[in-house]
């Protein structure tokens, strides 16, 4: 909201300094403000998707009980 904000009235600001009107300048401003928060969050898609996909195992499976079938594999009888 806070980068939103600031190209909007960053914009406004240079609008207004080049003689556009109220309306156009504050419209320009947002316009360019939706598509810099557009980017943002086409950026933030693949950053989400690899926190995602990360999977790592908690600490302390010392105890943990195999999975079904594993055991059956060590002890042979699949051979």
């Amino acid at each position: 909201m806070a980068i939103a904000s600031t190209v909007a009235a960053t914009r406004l600001g240079t609008l207004l300094g080049q003689g556009r009107p109220a309306n156009v300048a504050l419209t320009g401003g947002f316009h360019w403000a939706f598509w810099v928060c557009g980017a943002i969050a086409l950026l933030a898609l693949p950053v989400t998707a690899t926190l995602l996909r990360r999977a790592t195992a908690p600490a302390g499976l010392d105890g943990a009980v195999s999975a079904p079938g594993h055991q059956a594999q060590q002890s042979g009888i699949y051979r």
